[in-house]
């Protein structure tokens, strides 16, 4: 009944009916040095308690063990604002899995409050893996434990992310390779599989020949590129170095029609990514 009890307080007033102490003890708090201060930091966390765990009247009574501390300091706000934007409006929620991992890399942890959105967006988008669990960890699996739903982020194992024996080294040659046109206009060629299946950065040569792919080969404005063609254009986002895009000019009217709308998108989430970047100070 702690939820139940704070609202009470906020209510009726913390004069009428301060915070139990049996509620403080329940959240880890100590009592302010007066009741509604009192009252204001309890609130917060029992939120992120309801947010995180089962219901609180179903809660065992026995109290959990405590979340283990960590020692890396809170990421800063600027750094949780690209998070907020995936989490609540879905903004290129592809990039997901890159912003954990640049987190584990700086050896910043979320803000608490924060971790229950993020695992309940994980869930739903079965985003879970051994890079967001490590870079959610102490708070995120514990977090995890609590709630049914979010269960396999602490039992992953594999990842949506390709593992080292599928992930494999490129050819020294792969640009080299990309030039031959036939080899991008087969869905099912051995290039086309490679570049949508690994994690390698993409060389800014072979994001070129991507790129320009349509006015290589003369396609009209009517041009519709394939389904192939599209998936390698935002895959190609997520894996180009940023600056290597932003350093091209934008795409032009003249290129095909389909294809400068997918140019476009293209970008938006490049720069998208380089927001994030320099944020992480990649």
């Amino acid at each position: 009944m702690i939820w139940q009890n704070i609202l009470r307080s906020v209510l009726v007033g913390t004069d009428r009916y301060p915070v139990p102490d049996a509620v403080l003890a329940a959240l880890g708090q100590e009592a302010a040095d007066d009741a509604a201060r009192t009252a204001l930091y309890a609130l917060p966390a029992a939120f992120v308690l309801r947010r995180a765990a089962a219901p609180i009247e179903d809660t065992p009574a026995t109290a959990q063990p405590p979340c283990p501390e960590s020692d890396r300091p809170l990421c800063p706000a600027a750094a949780v604002q690209p998070l907020v934007a995936m989490l609540r409006y879905d903004a290129c929620p592809k990039v997901l899995p890159e912003y954990f991992e640049l987190l584990q890399k700086r050896g910043w942890r979320l803000p608490p409050e924060i971790i229950p959105e993020a695992l309940d967006f994980l869930a739903r988008k079965n985003l879970f893996s051994p890079a967001v669990r490590a870079a959610l960890e102490p708070e995120g699996v514990w977090l995890a434990a609590q709630n049914p739903a979010w269960a396999d982020l602490a039992n992953t194992g594999l990842s949506n992310f390709e593992n080292a024996a599928e992930n494999p080294d490129w050819p020294a040659s792969v640009p080299d390779w990309a030039q031959d046109d036939t080899l991008l206009e087969t869905p099912d060629s051995e290039l086309v599989r490679l570049l949508l299946k690994s994690e390698q950065m993409w060389p800014k040569a072979l994001l070129h020949l991507v790129l320009e792919y349509p006015l290589r080969n003369a396609h009209p404005r009517h041009w519709s590129p394939p389904k192939h063609l599209r998936q390698l254009l935002q895959r190609a986002a997520l894996r180009c170095r940023p600056a290597d895009v932003l350093d091209m000019a934008p795409p032009d009217r003249e290129w095909p029609y389909a294809w400068h709308s997918e140019l476009v998108q293209f970008r938006g989430v490049v720069q998208f990514r380089q927001k994030i970047w320099t944020t992480f100070g990649a």
